[in-house]
C-alpha cells in the first residue's frame, strides 16, 4: 500500500450491482470541491475492485487484484472505477 491508497472491506455486498452502486456513490461524493479557508480544493479518486472469493482467497491476492484495476482507472485519465472481471 502506497501512502495515498487505502483498503475498503465491504462483506455485505449481494451482487455485483452493490459493488457498482458503491464505487460510483464514493466517485461522485470524493468529487464534490471541499472550501478551505478561501481555497477550493478538487479530489480525484481512482478506485480498483475486485471480488472474494473470485479474484482471490487470500487478502495478498485480492490486494494484487485490486490494485490492477486501480492502475486501469489510472491509464485510462483517473477518476473512476474499474471492477476486475478476469483474474
Amino acid at each position: 500500500m502506497g501512502g495515498d491508497e487505502f483498503v475498503i472491506v465491504m462483506p455485505d455486498f449481494q451482487n455485483m450491482e452493490d459493488v457498482e452502486r458503491c464505487g460510483a456513490l464514493i466517485v461522485e461524493s470524493a468529487a464534490r470541491p471541499i472550501t478551505i479557508g478561501n481555497r477550493e480544493i478538487n479530489v480525484t479518486v481512482s478506485i480498483g475492485a475486485c471480488i472474494y472469493p473470485d479474484y482471490g482467497l487470500e487478502a495478498d491476492q485480492l490486494l494484487k487484484n485490486a490494485d490492477a484495476a486501480m492502475y486501469v482507472v489510472k491509464d485510462q485519465g483517473r477518476n473512476g472505477l474499474h471492477i476486475l472481471t478476469t483474474a
